[in-house]
């Protein structure tokens, strides 16, 4: 019975010991297909991540290859900008060389004076050049400075006449104020209280020989007056303010 007994407990726990065999390898089955996905899903998504760099970096060589170019293309323009510049000087200080030269060996005493005018004027011409290209990649300039030192050239080469008519410049102080004030965008001219010339056109030769647009000129006193109040308006409120050389 003892022998029996202990046979039976034997087979019983050879039974359980299958049956935990069999569990473990239905366990050990299911953790192999689970990692066996894992690695699956991880192997996918490392064949994504390589992928995208691939791309990310072919993105960036793309990039630096057109940054590279832009700035080829920036030298490129900036050296020829120069040249531009150096040559259009030198054919200005030709061009009055041959002026003043005329001037001096012509017989007729108008005709000199003329040359001379036409002489200086193109020498202001190249000197407006030089002083606005100077001021190349700044960021601001002090427009006060600028324009006096650009009155003082044009009075002295240009306007040796007196009395000299007064010129103002439109003041300005802050980013804030450039954006709250108005502009008179209208080209006015006022000759002695009486005769107005108001136009959309700029005191240029393209504007009066090629471009559109639009003038009218008035004599009457009392747009005159109107016009020159309005002008010492803006004077004594000091959105505009005389230039100390003119």
């Amino acid at each position: 019975m003892f022998s029996h007994m202990d046979n039976q407990s034997v087979t019983q726990q050879i039974c359980s010991a299958e049956n935990g065999s069999r569990h473990l390898r239905a366990l050990l089955t299911t953790f192999s297909s689970s990692a066996r996905r894992t690695v699956d899903s991880y192997e996918r998504e490392l064949i994504q991540h390589r992928s995208m760099e691939i791309r990310l970096r072919d993105a960036l060589a793309e990039s630096e290859a057109r940054l590279r170019q832009q700035d080829e293309l920036i030298q490129k323009q900036e050296l020829l900008s120069r040249e531009s510049d150096h040559r259009l000087m030198n054919d200005l200080q030709m061009t009055i060389s041959l002026l003043s030269l005329q001037s001096r060996s012509v017989a007729n005493a108008e005709a000199a004076a003329q040359l001379a005018v036409a002489a200086n004027r193109v020498s202001m011409i190249a000197r407006i050049h030089h002083r606005l290209h100077s001021c190349d990649g700044l960021q601001a300039i002090e427009l006060r400075k600028f324009l006096e030192d650009f009155a003082r050239d044009f009075w002295q080469s240009s306007w040796p006449f007196h009395p000299r008519p007064e010129v103002f410049y439109a003041h300005e102080t802050s980013a804030g104020q450039r954006a709250a004030l108005a502009r008179v965008h209208a080209k006015l001219v006022v000759v002695d209280a009486r005769v107005v010339y108001v136009s959309s056109a700029n005191f240029t030769r393209p504007a009066f020989h090629r471009n559109l647009e639009a003038g009218i000129r008035v004599s009457d006193q009392e747009v005159g007056r109107r016009l020159t109040a309005y002008f010492d308006r803006l004077i004594e409120a000091g959105y505009v303010r005389p230039l100390e050389n003119s």
